[in-house]
């Protein structure tokens, strides 16, 4: 086709370059996949050829990991700005090819190469032999022998380098390289992702998993990772969920940032990797202990792996805690206001149209989600919707206030379909059929 109609070629080239995107999605055991697609084939072909070059220096200065998990760490590091210093082999090339009439290397091992140990396991006589030079080398490779581990036989492995360990990754973006050098990156008020993690998860008293954005769920190490290197950035917003021991969120509320002078992490005025940090704190973990820890029957499993928590991040979930403490007095008096007036008591209420803060977040808080059962956008991307239509006499209130994107908050308002909440966080829908769905508030692993 390139052949028969070069210039339509080129069109349809350029065209689909402008579908060019990079994506993200999370893999089953853990692991991200981040991968460009239509690519200028070009300048793809070039920096695989880059990554590739600098991947081998990496494997000629010692890294011992295979050329493709090699690449996969020259490829992150160049991203991060944090590839480590590659340093020169150590029989590096001549700096100069050698004369046309120079005789040619010698064949075989050189004198100076290091010898077998004696106690070197042998080749098995039975090992299957490679064909020879010159041999029929489209023929199939011999069958392995039944029962035969070939990661078992004597000297497998043996000889394995270690391969060096993944980039860094810091608290902060750092600014661009070379012709972007001095373009700081765009993060918002404090960071490109928000990560989601039980309390338990950071003291190692759980091993619940966190939740990050644009990845999903995530294993308790990794959240305490990104938790320390949150802690490490002063632009970070931390805020605390606190949970009845059914998951349900009952309060919110925030650290106030401490004053400072720079980020605590290298780099004034950078923007942090991580813009909010949302801990589930349990009403049972609220009461302080010796080291800040829950006592040892309310584990839930075993401690979690990764990183011990920084001195930072311990005097943040100090803080987190006392706060949260105060928060969930301050709700346990409401709902005893409630109780005694039969329903909501409305505390929280307010006269003007939009939810304050204090409205607004608890709902979020409370929804997660949609209220449209089968929806999964998250509350906060939401429409807060009176279920009562405010110019109707519906209170701005917890009790009448829900999530709802904004195709489902249309549909609310089509001929047939109707929405209550009879209970603050419960909704009852009825779609034109007469039939009736309830969803009730998403829960927080603790």
């Amino acid at each position: 086709m390139i052949k028969a109609d070069p210039e339509g070629a080129e069109r349809r080239r350029r065209r689909a370059e402008r579908n060019a995107a990079v994506v993200l999605y999370p893999e089953d055991e853990g692991t991200a996949t981040l991968a460009g697609y239509a690519l200028p084939g070009v300048h793809a072909a070039a920096a695989m050829a880059r990554i590739t070059a600098l991947a081998k220096a990496m494997q000629a200065g010692g890294n011992g990991g295979q050329i493709d998990f090699v690449r996969a760490q020259v490829f992150l590091g160049l991203l991060l700005g944090t590839l480590p210093y590659i340093p020169p082999s150590p029989d590096p090339p001549p700096d100069a090819d050698p004369p046309p009439d120079a005789d040619p290397p010698p064949r075989g091992r050189p004198d100076d190469w290091p010898q077998q140990p004696d106690n070197w396991p042998r080749q098995p006589d039975d090992w299957p032999q490679q064909p020879e030079c010159g041999g029929d080398l489209g023929a199939e490779d011999p069958a392995p022998e039944p029962g035969l581990d070939h990661d078992s036989m004597p000297g497998a492995g043996e000889l394995t380098v270690p391969s060096w360990p993944w980039p860094d990754v810091l608290p902060y973006l750092l600014s661009g390289t070379g012709a972007l050098a001095g373009l700081r990156p765009l993060g918002g008020a404090g960071g490109l992702l928000n990560l989601t993690v039980p309390l338990g998860t950071l003291t190692g008293a759980s091993s619940a998993p966190g939740q990050l954005s644009r990845l999903g769920v995530i294993t308790p190490g990794q959240a305490r990772q990104l938790a320390n290197l949150a802690a490490g950035h002063s632009a970070t917003r931390w805020r605390m969920v606190v949970v009845n021991p059914d998951g349900e969120a009952i309060a919110v509320t925030h650290l106030p940032r401490l004053r400072s002078s720079g980020t605590g992490s290298g780099e004034d005025g950078a923007i942090g990797l991580i813009g909010r940090v949302t801990l589930v704190i349990r009403t049972n973990q609220l009461t302080p202990v010796a080291g800040h820890d829950p006592p040892a029957e309310q584990r839930h499993g075993p401690a979690p792996p990764g990183p011990p928590a920084t001195a930072a991040m311990a005097s943040i979930l100090e803080r987190a805690r006392a706060a949260a403490g105060r928060t969930a007095a301050a709700a346990a008096e409401r709902r005893r206001e409630d109780e005694q007036s039969g329903g909501c008591g409305h505390g929280l209420a307010s006269s003007a149209y939009r939810p304050p803060p204090r409205i607004a977040e608890l709902v979020i808080a409370r929804d997660c989600t949609c209220r449209f059962g089968p929806c999964r956008r998250p509350a906060e991307l939401c429409d807060l919707d009176h279920v009562i239509p405010f110019d109707q006499g519906g209170l701005t209130c917890s009790c009448n206030i829900g999530g709802k994107c904004r195709s489902h908050h249309r549909l609310k308002q089509h001929p047939g379909w109707s929405v209550a909440q009879p209970v603050p966080g419960v909704f009852r829908w009825t779609t034109p059929a007469g039939r009736t769905y309830i969803t009730r508030p998403d829960t927080y692993l603790n």
